[in-house]
């Protein structure tokens, strides 16, 4: 039975790479759930600063996108702890009307489908989820203080978290003390003179926008070169280098074990991965930055008790499946997983050998029949 279930995954994977891998992901299937938008945005920009002791974001983000709809008189963005102080639209400013967790920003001209237009707000956030400050106001100083976010939700303004693909460019303005980790290329790093450093981060390819991601805190980074060219960075807490090669284990063998394995080559310009302090997760694939628990940054001790090989290779699986191809609603995620699953359960067994292999999958077996047992659904 064993055998039978993984041969049909990858025959399934077999007969399907081609569509996953089109220009155009949403094929002409009669069964398909059609995206309704009233515009489709093509870069969101960003400059952000933030009070990590009052943990407030203030920030300016420009969307660029076209109209898709004759007539559209106006947008709703998804602003749940986040205030609009104003909007413009190619400069010109608008009129804004908050209601609950959205706003609705009134366009004042008719707007030409498929014409490029440039809209920008002024606002504030005051997020009590998604972007998470840790150790800002521990009266004793003990745990370390980072802000971090696998998700731009309550504190970037969206329109749809699930279908809008953009270019994304995050400008982060902070205390020089701490580095700052986010998506796409690195573009600069600037010392402003007062105390604080400018952080440019862009990816110039379409992801999902629920794929952006944030990390500050104090951190050191080392870097290599996958065989088939991928620059990859590692990020650590300076006070536990001694951890890096034990928590990091293999990291240099994945993309290429990836790019050899699938056919595809590393579909984005970089890659690195960042731990987090307080993470109540494994870890989150944002587009080309990983960021995963602390208590996975292990040393020598911990390693037959808990690494982070497995997760490791598993987010970044996701780098082609759920990041290069995203799913289009949550009916579709099982899929994202499952490919992510059966790809790093592999190269886990070219490191482990066929014995831990076939271990481990009769145990991952033997829990979905046990989950049956009592939820059915």
């Amino acid at each position: 039975m064993y055998k039978f279930i993984y041969t049909t995954i990858l025959i399934s994977f077999i007969l399907n790479v081609n569509f996953l891998f089109a220009d155009d992901c949403l094929i002409d299937d009669k069964g398909k759930q059609a995206v309704d938008m009233s515009v489709d945005i093509i870069n969101l920009k960003a400059w952000i600063k933030i009070d990590p002791y009052k943990q407030i974001v203030d920030a300016n983000v420009e969307y660029e996108f076209k109209p898709l709809r004759i007539d559209c008189d106006s947008l709703i963005f998804q602003t749940p702890e986040i205030e609009i102080k104003a909007a413009f639209l190619n400069n010109r400013d608008l009129i804004i009307k908050k209601n609950l967790n959205t706003t609705i920003v009134y366009l004042d001209r008719k707007l030409i489908v498929d014409s490029v237009y440039y809209l920008s707000f002024k606002y504030q956030a005051n997020p009590s989820t998604e972007l998470f400050f840790t150790g800002w106001n521990d009266k004793k100083n003990i745990k370390r203080k980072q802000i971090w976010a696998h998700s731009p939700g309550h504190w970037i303004p969206f329109i749809n978290q699930k279908h809008d693909i953009l270019k994304s460019e995050l400008i982060v303005n902070f205390d020089s003390k701490y580095q700052v980790f986010s998506n796409g290329d690195r573009l600069s790093v600037i010392d402003n003179g007062d105390g604080t450093s400018t952080w440019h981060y862009k990816l110039d390819k379409p992801h999902v926008i629920y794929l952006i991601c944030l990390a500050i805190g104090e951190y050191k980074y080392k870097t290599f070169t996958t065989r088939n060219g991928s620059p990859v960075e590692l990020w650590y807490y300076p006070d536990e280098e001694s951890k890096y090669s034990t928590a990091y284990k293999y990291s240099e063998l994945m993309i290429d074990f990836f790019d050899n394995e699938i056919g595809i080559k590393y579909p984005w310009n970089s890659y690195r991965q960042a731990p987090v302090a307080d993470y109540l997760f494994g870890g989150m694939e944002t587009t080309t930055a990983t960021i995963f628990g602390d208590y996975m940054f292990i040393n020598d001790s911990a390693w037959l008790q808990r690494n982070y090989v497995n997760v490791n290779s598993h987010e970044l699986n996701h780098q082609w499946f759920g990041n290069y191809v995203s799913h289009l609603n949550n009916r579709h995620t099982w899929l994202t997983e499952s490919f992510a699953t059966y790809y790093a359960k592999l190269f886990e067994k070219s490191i482990f050998g066929d014995d831990y292999y076939q271990w481990e999958k009769t145990n991952e077996l033997q829990k979905v029949f046990d989950a049956a047992k009592i939820n059915n659904n």
